[in-house]
Formats: structure tokens, sequence, C-alpha cells
């Protein structure tokens, strides 16, 4: 079956992600920082991060998983917008669509989600493997 995961991930170098997790009031799925490994490689983190995931969802329809992030993050849009801001971080909803049975999900955004987005000032980032 043909599996999605999703990360809103806030990066950058030189924040304490705890920061972040106090300003937007949402707990994370996972924090690093800079220079600590990357599991289960040996290399280290070239910044900071936060990231709130998905995990791993079997599905066809991209927006079906990654809609719900976006929901999740908009209550702290101005505060996430105005930290990022003074921080210099950027926000992205990073995806990867793992094709296991040779079937391709559907890779649509509506309104609703292109404005998610925007409020966010997130980028979008799909890799297909």
């Amino acid at each position: 079956m043909t599996s999605i995961a999703c990360y809103f991930e806030v990066i950058g170098r030189g924040y304490d992600p705890s920061d972040l997790t106090k300003a937007v009031g949402i707990e994370p799925s996972s924090t690093w920082r800079y220079g600590e490994i990357i599991p289960p490689s040996r290399r280290p983190y070239k910044h900071d991060g936060w990231s709130l995931e998905s995990g791993k969802v079997e599905s066809l329809d991209f927006q079906e998983v990654a809609l719900p992030l976006l929901r999740r993050m908009l209550p702290a849009s101005a505060v996430l917008r105005d930290y990022c801001q003074r921080m210099g971080l950027e926000v992205g909803l990073n995806s990867t669509v793992y094709i296991e049975d040779g079937q391709a999900p559907c890779v649509h955004l509506d309104l609703e989600a292109i404005r998610a987005l925007h409020q966010l000032s997130a980028e979008l980032d799909i890799d297909i493997l």
C-alpha cells in the first residue's frame, strides 16, 4: 500500500526549539539541536529544528494526511510567523510519499490547504520514493 508521511518543520540556527514550543503552545513530535547526531546515521544536524509529524499513513490522498497538521498549527499562525521572522527561521510542510505497490497517490491541495500554508508562511516539499 502507498504511504504518506508529513512533517511540519521549523528549522534554523541559534534558537532553542523548547522556546518555540512555549511560544506556540503546541507539543512537537520531535526537536533537535545543531550538532546532534541524526539517527540512525553518524551525520550531525546542521540546524536546530522543531517538528510536528503525521507518522507514516497508508493513503492515496496527500491532502488527507497533510491537512490535519496544518489545521493543528493554524491557531498559532500569528505567533509562529512573528517568532520565525524575529529568529530568521524557515517553515515548511515536508512530505515523503512511499509508493510501495505501484499506485501513486493524488497530490492535490484545495484552497483551505493553500490558504493554511500561506497563513503559516510555510513552504511545501514533497519527496516521492
